[in-house]
């Protein structure tokens, strides 16, 4: 669906006045959640609520989750198999009837609605009854809607003699009054969301330009409903021997739905010359492992995840460690060599990993190159032959291991 799909937008969609934006601004994203207070305390907003965040970008970045808000209500909801209706004549839809919760019945004017399943929600509440979703969809597949509506209805009986947990489900309402099952999340779910990791993100690097002489653009800005992927790019440069410069970028990345919910990670872009004398930029990433400055899962308690957040002042050692990987590239002496593996590796990666991309990042592939500047060009090349959001990032991770560990 149209409503969902991931969205982006860069730092060259960002409006010259847009210097950045006000404290108080960016707090108004996280105002209502429920720990709030916490955060404020942790973060002492009340040394800074009156300051202005010189981050270009950062204005557009608050907007963009002002608009994503208004257009869907988020609950989670706790149910038994057995408070579950099902519909198959026409799709999949669940209907999740004697809701007791007094908040959600107010925003639904019910005590019961019925969702259709998004994303991988369909997938995995099927997987969850005796790994029913291969032979479910099957019969889907080949018109026997009636054998599934069966099969679901046959499982209450089973519960109904057994012991029923409940689970918890994330629901998306619309503003024309249609529901969605986002996803089943774990009982020990905590809401850090969306806003949550804007905020913090604005909040710490406006606290690290105040003590340093670094400089921070929003360079992109990845999103949906229930998913953010920010780049803060650092406009302090450093020389790259016989290849260009780098700057570094954090990445603040959050997932509503998936166990980990925040992560902070180290992006580099590394800057080169092409052949026509213009200024080109290559984003690469390395894995997890080495990227990764400070994660938060959402089944952390609030005051353990606020305790992490200390842990955001170790970014600059995760920097470093990789600009001496980043030395190796220099050190290349056969581009055409460091191609053929990216290819190699392209060409084994799994359908679902570059989309329909693939075909043609492997046609562009076979062209040679002499020089490591002729490979940068090439690989840019390449990324711009993906519009998926998810499959850039394979194919970053992919080139950074090329580039520097030759492999």
């Amino acid at each position: 669906m149209e409503k969902f799909r991931k969205k982006s937008f860069t730092f060259d969609d960002v409006s010259d006045q847009d210097v950045g934006v006000k404290v108080s601004e960016v707090l108004e994203l996280v105002l209502n959640h429920k720990s709030y207070d916490e955060f404020y305390k942790l973060l002492e907003i009340d040394t800074i609520k009156d300051d202005f965040i010189s981050i270009p970008g950062a204005k557009k970045l608050v907007e963009t989750m002002r608009i994503v808000n208004a257009k869907f209500e988020k609950f989670d909801l706790e149910s038994t198999y057995n408070n579950l209706e099902f519909d198959t004549t026409d799709g999949f839809k669940i209907t999740f009837k004697n809701i007791e919760n007094e908040e959600i019945n107010q925003l639904t004017s019910s005590d019961e609605f019925t969702a259709v399943p998004i994303y991988s929600a369909q997938a995995d509440f099927l997987s969850g009854l005796f790994s029913m979703e291969k032979y479910a969809n099957k019969l889907m597949d080949n018109g026997h809607n009636d054998l599934v509506q069966y099969n679901l209805n046959r499982v209450k009986s089973i519960y109904e003699s057994s012991d029923n947990k409940a689970k918890k489900y994330r629901v998306l309402l619309d503003n024309e009054g249609n529901y969605f099952l986002r996803a089943i999340t774990s009982k020990r779910y905590y809401d850090y969301n969306n806003n949550i990791a804007v905020f913090i993100g604005l909040i710490t690097l406006h606290k690290e330009m105040l003590s340093s002489k670094n400089k921070f653009i929003v360079q992109r800005c990845e999103y949906n409903e229930s998913y953010v992927r920010t780049y803060f790019e650092s406009l302090e440069e450093k020389e790259l021997p016989n290849v260009g410069y780098i700057n570094n970028i954090i990445e603040v990345s959050n997932d509503e739905v998936k166990r980990e919910a925040m992560r902070f990670s180290t992006v580099i872009s590394l800057s080169y010359v092409s052949k026509e004398d213009k200024n080109i930029s290559l984003f690469i990433k390395p894995q997890r492992t080495k990227s990764t400055i400070l994660s938060i899962k959402h089944n952390e308690l609030p005051q353990t995840a606020f305790e992490n957040l200390a842990m955001l002042v170790n970014y600059k050692e995760v920097q470093n460690e990789l600009f001496e990987d980043l030395k190796k590239i220099g050190e290349i002496k056969k581009p055409d060599q460091i191609k053929h593996i990216i290819r190699d590796k392209i060409n084994r990666a799994r359908a679902g990993e570059l989309k329909s991309s693939k075909n043609n990042i492997l046609s562009e592939l076979t062209t040679q190159v002499k020089t490591i500047t002729e490979l940068l060009e090439l690989l840019n090349k390449i990324e711009l032959l993906t519009e998926d959001i998810d499959s850039k990032e394979y194919l970053r991770y992919i080139i950074y291991e090329a580039l520097v560990y030759r492999k």
